[in-house]
Parts: structure tokens; C-alpha cells; sequence
């Protein structure tokens, strides 16, 4: 029996999006479309092979906003394939214009992104620094052991946030740095 569905990872836009993008393009020619994505990965659906080309935008849109905006990709030939918060993922023939062409829309597509997870970058590392600090004065040495516990907690959790959140932002820094440079 045929597998009609496959999965593969989701890596994190912000690192993979190129490799991502060529190859779904790749899969496509083998007959695996995409279908649909999570936050831990994407799910394809065996199909007849075709030879698409694969685009993302992302913009978070209210849901009457959202008509309008897969129109203007439409009228341009990309198909809207499936989104998840704020990531929209199109298709076209191999043929079909990028639908970021300019540096200023290149730009923009990773601004409202980038922000966020700055910010969140930012609320985590001072959290960590809060929660170290307390740890250093001794502070918790008039704690009890539940206390403690709570506090080690909420320590190793703002480290687990501020790290993959640098990392976007560092990511989206460079990709930021090849627009500028008209590298990509």
C-alpha cells in the first residue's frame, strides 16, 4: 500500500527557508505537493509530479483582510497553499514572477517578524538576568525548597526562550544584511 501523506521537519524559517523552498520544488517533481504545515512540521499528499515553484510571504492579517491579500497573489498566478500565524505559503509554475521582486518588499516581508522576536528576545533576557541575579545575591537562601524549585524553573524557562529567539533575531539580521546587499 502507497503512502498518500508524508511529513518532513519544520526547521524554522528564519534558518531554512531557502533549503525549504527548493526543496519542496524537488518534491513536487516527485509528486509530493504540500498541503498544509505545523509548527513542527509540513505535510505533503502524493500527487501527479509537477513542476511548481514554491514562495512565502509573512503578514499577519485580520480575517477580513485575508480575501484581498490571496487575490493579489492569484491574479499574479501563485496559488495559496496554506498558512500559520502569519507565514502564507503559494505555488506557481516554474515559470511564474517571485512574488518578492524588490528590495522594499523583501524588506518587509520579514519586519513585522523580525520585531517580534526582538522583543521577545529582549522580555526573556531580562527575565534570565533577573532570575540569575536573585540566584547570586542569595537571595534564595531564604526560600523554602518549593520556592526554590519555582525560581530554577522560571530560570531555565527564560533561557529557553531567549536562545532560539537570538537566533532569529541574528538570523533575520543576516538575511536583512544579503537584501541590503542585493545578495538575495
Amino acid at each position: 500500500m502507497d503512502r498518500q501523506v508524508r511529513y518532513i521537519w519544520n526547521w524554522g524559517l528564519a534558518f531554512d527557508e531557502d533549503r525549504l523552498l527548493k526543496r519542496l520544488e524537488v518534491l513536487a517533481e516527485e509528486g509530493w505537493l504540500l498541503e498544509g504545515m505545523s509548527t513542527l512540521r509540513y505535510r505533503l499528499r502524493k500527487d501527479q509530479p509537477q513542476a511548481l515553484r514554491y514562495a512565502m510571504d509573512y503578514r499577519k492579517l485580520k480575517v477580513d483582510e485575508e480575501q484581498d491579500y490571496f487575490s493579489l497573489f492569484s491574479a499574479e498566478g501563485w496559488e495559496h497553499v496554506c498558512s500559520l500565524q502569519g507565514f502564507h505559503f503559494f505555488c506557481a509554475n516554474v515559470e511564474a514572477l517571485s512574488i518578492h521582486t524588490e528590495r522594499a518588499s523583501k524588506e518587509e516581508k520579514y519586519s513585522g517578524f523580525k520585531q517580534g522576536s526582538f522583543w521577545t528576545m529582549v522580555i526573556s533576557a531580562i527575565l534570565f538576568a533577573v532570575f540569575f541575579m536573585l540566584g547570586r545575591m542569595h537571595v534564595l537562601a531564604f526560600l523554602g525548597q518549593g520556592e526554590k524549585w519555582v525560581m530554577a524553573m522560571l530560570l531555565a524557562v527564560s533561557a529557553a526562550v531567549f536562545a532560539p529567539s537570538l537566533m532569529m533575531v541574528v538570523a533575520y539580521w543576516m538575511r536583512m544584511r544579503k537584501i541590503e546587499r542585493g545578495e538575495s
